[in-house]
């Protein structure tokens, strides 16, 4: 049997920069050249009900509680009949970890505001746009947030390295679509030159640290605010990436308004 390759930090860094650098974006796992049968589609329907009842339960009973013999339960299958469709919780949370993030991107790329006139602008707001979606996620998709939120939050792996390459790809996917706004930032001068994929992993990691405090909010309302927090944040980083102040300013009016408390 051939053994997964194991997912670190270096890897997963090499193999998103080879994706961008040959412009290689993936199609999703579900765009094939022949249609399907009759019975894969049953089958594709009966796993995405699983992993929907999966994310419900993990909202509600949190990782913990997420357990095959629970979700059988949840789903009146017998545990047999749920190892058919998955091998086991950690191929179960993998494919969690990557149908969120599939949907996210949809979700996110569905959105298209009219963009400033001015191109540094322009492409200022599309880096702020991207953070912004993301902190809002808690509010927006609480079920994913959370699953995300449970797997980082944990110092150590919260699932086995040959069940985690499952969701390199779509990982690969969003952190190429930041990387692809950076690069055009830095081509009309938004941004000075630098690392697309260095600046893209900065980012997101910055802005999921500070989406996490969010949960503080309740014991000092408006203090912890993730909007306004994450907006501070992004000010700091593209001002030290090179964004001109003026146009930045200008790029930050757009923020959402936090949540009242």
């Amino acid at each position: 049997m051939t053994t997964a390759p194991t997912v670190n930090a270096a890897t997963l860094d090499q193999v998103v920069n080879d994706v961008y650098k040959v412009n290689v974006i993936h199609e999703p796992a579900t765009a094939r050249a022949t249609p399907l049968s009759p019975r894969a589609r049953r089958r594709e329907r009966r796993r995405d009900e699983i992993v929907n009842a999966a994310l419900a339960l993990l909202g509600e009973e949190g990782l913990d509680g997420l357990t095959m013999a629970r979700l059988a339960a949840e789903l009146d299958l017998t545990p047999g009949a749920l190892y058919r469709y998955f091998s086991g919780k950690d191929a179960l949370v993998v494919e969690m970890q990557a149908v969120c993030l599939d949907v996210m991107m949809t979700r996110f790329e569905a959105t298209t505001p009219s963009p400033p006139s001015n191109p540094i602008v322009a492409a200022l707001a599309e880096i702020l746009r991207v953070a912004w979606f993301y902190a809002e996620l808690p509010r927006e998709d609480p079920s994913a947030y959370r699953l995300i939120s449970l797997t980082l939050a944990n110092p150590d792996p919260v699932v086995a390295d040959e069940a985690a390459v499952r969701v390199r790809e779509p990982l690969e996917r969003a952190l190429t679509m930041v990387a692809d706004r950076l690069v055009s930032a830095a081509d009309v001068g938004a941004l000075s030159a630098g690392d697309a994929i260095s600046r893209s992993v900065l980012l997101w990691a910055s802005v999921q640290g500070v989406v996490q405090t969010g949960k503080l909010d309740r014991l000092a309302p408006g203090f912890f605010a993730p909007i306004l927090r994450v907006t501070q944040l992004l000010e700091a980083l593209l001002l030290g990436w090179g964004a001109p102040a003026v146009h930045l300013t200008r790029a930050l009016a757009a923020a959402p308004e936090s949540p009242s408390p």
